[in-house]
C-alpha cells in the first residue's frame, strides 16, 4: 500500500493479483462476526465504484491501523459514532 495503489494478493491454487488506485477507494469498513470474534480478528473491506474487496483475519490492532491509513490515503473522512 502506498499513497496511489493498494495491492492485494490472495489464493493458494489460483493466484489473484489486484491493483486498486487510491483515488477508485470510496469506503473502508472493518467487520466482525461471531467467529472472528471469538478469536479477536476483524476483516477490512474496501469499496470502490463496481467492487468490494476484502482483507481478511487481521488482529484488531492492524485491522483498525490499516483502515484509517487507507482512508487517509484516499482522503475519506472518519465519522467516530
Amino acid at each position: 500500500m502506498n499513497e496511489e495503489f493498494l495491492q492485494l494478493k490472495r489464493g493458494a491454487l489460483t493466484k489473484v493479483h489486484q491493483i486498486i488506485p487510491m483515488a477508485k477507494v470510496q469506503s473502508v469498513t472493518t467487520n466482525q462476526g461471531p467467529l472472528m470474534r471469538k478469536y479477536g480478528l476483524y476483516s477490512v473491506s474496501v469499496g470502490t465504484m463496481g467492487s468490494s474487496h476484502e482483507i481478511p483475519a487481521l488482529p484488531e490492532e492492524v485491522a483498525l491501523a490499516l483502515r484509517h491509513q487507507i482512508a487517509s490515503y484516499a482522503r475519506i473522512n472518519e465519522v467516530d459514532e
